[in-house]
């Protein structure tokens, strides 16, 4: 059973228009890391905060998808399911690389640096896939890096005394952009095939389960913590989990990963903002000029990533 929303042919548009839904995931997106900071603030160790917002939301989905999906679950093929719960480790590999760097690093240099994801979607999409890039998506994947990188080194270089290693949080951040291309590659060779709600539970599930039994395997205490933890653990999952990856996931099946991944880089700015407004953390000039370049990069990708010889893999 396939919702409205996602019914498509090769000359229709879906009922929802896809970059609606994408600035939808942006927003929640925005508050992926306060709300990590805020469930670590609270007492919640990383590997409990990575498993359990994909677990949590897999279990809330599942009387939905159980009802609603049940015969298209059952009608997945063999390939179709490897690659979604490969996904589900690659995204699995990415919470636990994003929500590790947190300890170590401000919240602005980790969500920069994991939104270099852009470059290594391109990469693996141009190999794997072998997805068509206009020059033009190509310069603006180039200046939103540059614009990524600007607030990185500016904001590491004055990093001060209560940063417990930038340097490391900075590598482990690279390292979660790589597992987040991966997962948005992964999601994109399947996702024009099986609906959203089936694909996501699949994914958010097997990854779950990954991120639990690696939490298990580290003897990491899962019970005993502090409410306060286990609240901003469920605002996570309901939010940045639930809508904002569910909304990139739909996305998906009618956008490339590149364009998608690249649009994405706005959270880097979003997320400033809701730190300010949260933590009081005041952008510096560096960090507005590298917001500027960033918005700079989207904006020439958007508009003219149908220009020349574009392929028809980017829709609108």
């Amino acid at each position: 059973m396939t919702s409205i929303a996602e019914t498509k042919t090769k000359h229709n548009a879906p009922a929802i228009n896809p970059w609606l839904i994408l600035m939808v995931g942006i927003a929640a997106g925005t508050f992926a890391a306060p709300f990590i900071k805020l469930a670590q603030d609270g007492g919640l160790p990383s590997p409990v905060v990575a498993s359990g917002r994909m677990l949590l939301a897999a279990i809330i989905i599942t009387p939905y998808v159980w009802f609603a999906h049940r015969d298209e679950l059952m009608r997945l093929d063999r390939r179709d399911l490897i690659f979604a719960m490969l996904a589900g480790v690659f995204l699995q590999t990415h919470f636990q690389l994003f929500i590790l760097a947190l300890e170590t690093t401000s919240v602005l240099v980790v969500v920069v640096l994991l939104n270099t994801g852009p470059l290594w979607v391109a990469i693996i999409a141009r190999i794997l896939l072998k997805e068509q890039i206009n020059r033009y998506v190509w310069i603006g994947l180039m200046v939103t890096i540059f614009g990524g990188m600007y607030i990185a080194f500016s904001t590491v270089s004055g990093a001060d005394a209560e940063i417990a290693n930038p340097l490391f949080g900075a590598t482990l951040s690279i390292f979660g952009a790589i597992a987040g291309a991966a997962t948005l590659v992964t999601s994109r060779s399947v996702r024009q095939k099986v609906s959203l709600f089936p694909y996501v539970w699949v994914v958010f599930g097997f990854g779950g389960l990954v991120g639990l039994v690696y939490t298990i395997l580290t003897s990491t205490p899962i019970t005993g913590h502090p409410a306060d933890g286990y609240f901003w653990l469920l605002m996570l999952t309901l939010v940045p989990q639930l809508i904002g990856h569910s909304s990139f996931n739909f996305v998906l099946g009618y956008i490339s990963a590149t364009m998608t991944s690249l649009s994405s880089q706005m959270i880097t700015i979003t997320a400033s903002i809701a730190a300010f407004f949260m933590f009081a953390e005041v952008p510096t000039i560096g960090d507005m000029i590298g917001s500027g370049i960033i918005i700079l990069g989207v904006l020439i990708a958007i508009v003219y990533r149908n220009h020349g010889k574009s392929t028809g893999k980017v829709k609108p």
